[in-house]
């Protein structure tokens, strides 16, 4: 079988991103290629998730070799030829580039190891996702991951119904966007990272359900476009996803606040950076103050000891001034998640602040530091 390198390199690069190099199961670092109708399949699993990329070919003839993952990804990679040449001989994958190489292909019992297939049993919803959506749920609740506060599983996983998506820790993202059919599910950070494998502008989504040998439901889930598909276990703890405080979330986000501030995010964010180069060394969490008057912004460092002042781009709609203390690393990740130049900065609870942004709403909790 003969492959334009090129090509080959983008998908081999695809399929890089899905495997599991922690080693806790065998499949996890194992790749199977394998020729199906003139496509090229390359399948990898870590019994959590199953992912195929495909790659069209001219060879319809039989084709399938299961190897290391790593080495076949990596030398494919390193490759500088027009075309490469793929055939299995003695057990061994041979490829012909820059020179002859040979991968050893993988057995058990005398048979090439088998990859098991995660299917999705009975159907129980399926329908379209725009994949401008999967990738705001990637870049922007997964930044939420990176902040203080977790203690508990359900906060290092994406909950997502048919109203958007939520991730939690100390504070919270609310990415607000509608689905075709009512959902409620968990997923893990791994399968949220692999969105990035969608090219397409719209991904089938199925979800799905069946019965495994000690007789317990599980739930299943598959994300598919014409050259990726990711199929994943789901949780089936309903207690876990539960435990997303959803509708207090949601509540706090959309809520009406006392005061609504409009300020420049390259100047907040810059002058919090210089502002934290004093406290590094001296604190174990760094905080930032933040006082509001008609005056404009004062941010202060953690021991307040310097400060910037910065013009707000709206007024400041009250005569007397407000302060509130937030974590300097959280505040800084979601202030450089953030692509627009004006931020919408809601508060006055004494709870939290909402960074406002259509669709995205960010909530940080305002910090009770002790003198």
């Amino acid at each position: 079988m003969i492959i334009k390198v090129t090509q080959f390199q983008e998908v081999c690069k695809k399929i890089l991103e899905a495997v599991d190099s922690s080693g806790v199961v065998l499949v996890s670092e194992t790749l199977e290629l394998e020729t199906i109708n003139k496509k090229l399949h390359l399948n990898v699993t870590n019994n959590e998730y199953y992912v195929t990329v495909t790659i069209d070919v001219d060879d319809d003839s039989e084709f399938h070799a299961v190897v290391n993952a790593s080495l076949f990804l990596n030398l494919i990679s390193k490759l500088t030829t027009a075309d490469m040449q793929m055939t299995i001989k003695d057990n061994s994958l041979v490829i012909k580039s820059n020179g002859n190489y040979r991968i050893p292909l993988i057995f058990e019992h005398d048979k090439l190891v088998q990859l098991p297939k995660i299917n999705i049993g009975e159907v129980t919803s399926n329908f379209t996702i725009s994949n401008e959506i999967l990738q705001s749920v990637l870049k922007f609740n997964s930044k939420e991951l990176q902040k203080s506060g977790i203690k508990k599983i359900v906060q290092k996983m994406f909950y997502i119904d048919e109203k958007g998506a939520i991730t939690f820790t100390n504070g919270a993202c609310v990415n607000s966007f509608t689905l075709q059919k009512p959902i409620k599910l968990l997923l893990t950070e791994k399968i949220v990272k692999l969105f990035k494998l969608f090219l397409s502008d719209e991904v089938e989504f199925t979800l799905g359900a069946d019965v495994t040998s000690n007789n317990t439901i599980q739930t299943k889930a598959r994300f598919k476009d014409k050259d990726v598909e990711i199929t994943t276990i789901l949780s089936s703890d309903s207690s876990l996803i539960n435990s997303v405080p959803v509708d207090a979330i949601r509540g706090l986000a959309s809520s009406q606040f006392a005061r609504s501030v409009v300020v420049e995010k390259r100047a907040v964010l810059d002058a919090i950076n210089r502002l934290s180069l004093f406290d590094k060394t001296n604190v174990v969490t760094l905080y930032t103050y933040m006082n509001f008057s008609r005056e404009g912004l004062v941010i202060y460092d953690t021991r307040r000891n310097n400060y910037e002042q910065i013009s707000t781009v709206s007024a400041y709609n009250s005569d007397e001034s407000y302060e509130f203390v937030l974590d300097t690393n959280d505040f800084r990740i979601t202030l450089e998640t953030n692509n627009d130049q004006y931020i919408t900065l809601n508060f006055g609870n004494k709870r939290a602040i909402i960074i406002d942004r259509p669709n995205i709403k960010n909530i940080l909790p305002e910090c009770i530091v002790s003198a």
